[in-house]
């Protein structure tokens, strides 16, 4: 890379979390986390599973299955 060039990488999951324990273990700690509200989560909008076309530009998306 040339001096002062910037290089921006998205990690993948499976760099951190190689098993299914590793998995159920990070996510419960997440949850925990977040259930002891030490994380702000904001939920902007909720989308049912037959709207998922029309939230497709949204950044992070959970759909409700």
């Amino acid at each position: 890379m040339a001096p002062k060039s910037i290089k921006l990488l998205q990690p993948t999951l499976y760099t951190y979390i190689a098993t299914r324990d590793d998995f159920e273990h990070y996510a419960n700690e997440l949850f925990d986390f977040i259930l002891k509200e030490k994380a702000n989560v904001r939920i902007h909008e909720v989308y049912a599973l037959r709207d998922a076309a029309t939230a497709q530009d949204v950044s992070i998306l959970l759909i409700l299955v």
